[in-house]
């Protein structure tokens, strides 16, 4: 059966994707959840309409993710955590906490898995840590994690 999958699929597809499916699969999953619909030609033009808007968004989203990795390319975070004698952190320091840490420097486009952080910082120090905002563009900003006092 020929539907148009109208969110996101994971194995199957994205939104707009005309993809062949059982029966079965369409009318016990994709139809009750709202997630496609039979590949009718209103259908198709619809759409049609939807990618062409959403081809227009994504333009303009990646002309402000551009201006935003400039300025992010320059920026320098201090966060400051509990540590040990050592310089150990009681806990760590996770992608969502730098990515809270820009957004409150005023990015609110930065979102967690933004963030290419291998594993948690675990302790004092400087690191440089990669941000991919979109697939083709990527910047490093310095993360600096102090004791607090």
């Amino acid at each position: 059966m020929k539907v148009i999958l109208l969110q996101q699929i994971k194995n199957i597809g994205e939104a707009g994707d005309a993809k062949d499916v059982s029966g079965g699969y369409f009318r016990n999953f994709l139809a009750p959840q709202n997630l496609a619909k039979p590949a009718t030609p209103a259908v198709l033009k619809e759409v049609e309409i939807i990618k062409r808007l959403h081809d227009e968004e994504a333009t303009k989203l990646q002309a402000g993710l551009q201006t935003v990795l400039e300025k992010l390319s320059g920026e320098a975070l201090v966060l400051e955590r509990k540590a040990t004698l050592q310089g150990q952190l009681f806990g760590s320091v996770s992608e969502s906490d730098i990515a809270d840490a820009i957004r409150a420097k005023g990015y609110p486009q930065v979102q967690t898995e933004h963030i290419l952080l291998e594993s948690p910082l675990k302790s004092l120090g400087v690191y440089t840590v990669p941000l991919r905002l979109a697939p083709d563009r990527e910047v490093s900003i310095q993360v600096k994690v102090e004791e607090s006092k």
